[in-house]
């Protein structure tokens, strides 16, 4: 959920869809116009531009030295998302599996199982578990290695998330996220014939804890103002690859007839816990990104279907220039709900 890879490929994935059938004012809605099951799928298909030594593409495979931060690799990007539910009769409750609109909105693609429940006063908590899926992601067992190929590990991550939304009816959210992230083969500075002490500050097998409040604050015309802030804490096994990550993202969003436009920026602060034994200091990066997106429902009078399109950036500028990286896609995706 927050590992480091995950981050950084942020942009391949990141906001895929806010859904045509995501709403702000959720808030005052039943979790579904009627009782039963739903179905929602998409399909996204792009072009993403990277820049991370983290990313595992075979032109990437090989780096000169550790003064710089990889190849740009350009691909093409198809991904498609779906949600599977059932609604309760009173439309208060409901059970889900796939992909929660709500993380996809803010770049998380992970697929979940869980249930979220709506109360008297509006507010809605969720309760969701995202399971551990083998080889899903990848990375490098050593990425320190020079002048040779870096071989490809599995990274898998599992965890759960809680989210109560309008508390109390009012127009403040707050949510947790827990995530474990295992390596297969976690090799850090091998090659670099480091101390075992120093190879154990390089451990990336962590836990992640992420906490969030947010604020919904209508502006009248369909229009949305969202801040957020964020606190999250990479809890690694080894030292140099704990941090501690202070962040804000604010959001706007427009809604008139069949259209919806979204906005966003984010920038946050990750400060290292000890130095790094490879560069002789103590990591710190700041954060950036960027996100439109634009949807329109029942293009061709097909009334379940919405056309879907976004563009998105984000950079990590950091004080050691091997963890710098810079990511720009676009997408545009077709939705349909059953």
């Amino acid at each position: 959920m927050f590992s480091e890879k995950m981050l950084a490929t942020k942009a391949t994935i990141t906001l895929a869809i806010l859904s045509a059938f995501y709403l702000p004012q959720a808030m005052a809605r039943p979790l579904a116009n009627e009782a039963g099951w739903g179905l929602t799928l998409n399909i996204n298909g792009g072009f993403s531009q990277s820049q991370s030594q983290m990313k595992t593409d075979d032109d990437n495979e090989v780096t000169a030295d550790l003064n710089n931060s990889g190849q740009q690799i350009n691909s093409g990007i198809i991904f498609p998302l779906a949600r599977l539910s059932y609604t309760f009769e009173d439309l208060k409750t409901q059970l889900f599996a796939g992909n929660s609109l709500e993380n996809v909105s803010q770049g998380q693609f992970q697929l979940e199982l869980g249930a979220t429940h709506q109360f008297s006063d509006t507010s809605k908590l969720t309760l969701a578990w995202f399971p551990r899926l083998p080889s899903f992601s990848k990375t490098w067992q050593d990425p320190y290695v020079v002048n040779q190929s870096r071989q490809k590990t599995d990274q898998d991550s599992q965890g759960a998330r809680l989210a109560w939304e309008n508390i109390g009816g009012s127009l403040f959210s707050f949510k947790y996220g827990f995530a474990k992230n295992q390596l297969d083969n976690e090799t850090s500075g091998t090659a670099l014939a480091l101390a075992n002490e120093q190879k154990r500050l390089l451990d990336r097998n962590a836990n992640y804890h992420r906490t969030t409040l947010e604020m919904l604050v209508p502006m009248g015309n369909g229009l949305f103002f969202e801040p957020a802030l964020t606190y999250t804490l990479g809890d690694a096994t080894g030292q140099a690859m704990s941090y501690d990550e202070y962040g804000t993202r604010l959001s706007l969003i427009k809604i008139m007839d069949k259209h919806r436009i979204t906005g966003n920026v984010f920038y946050s602060q990750a400060r290292y816990d000890v130095s790094n034994p490879i560069f002789n200091r103590t990591r710190q990066d700041d954060k950036w990104g960027l996100f439109a997106f634009y949807s329109y429902k029942a293009p061709l009078g097909w009334q379940n279907a919405s056309f879907t399109l976004f563009g998105a950036w984000a950079n990590t500028d950091s004080n050691i220039q091997f963890y710098e990286s810079d990511m720009l896609s676009v997408a545009a995706g077709m939705a349909y709900t059953f």
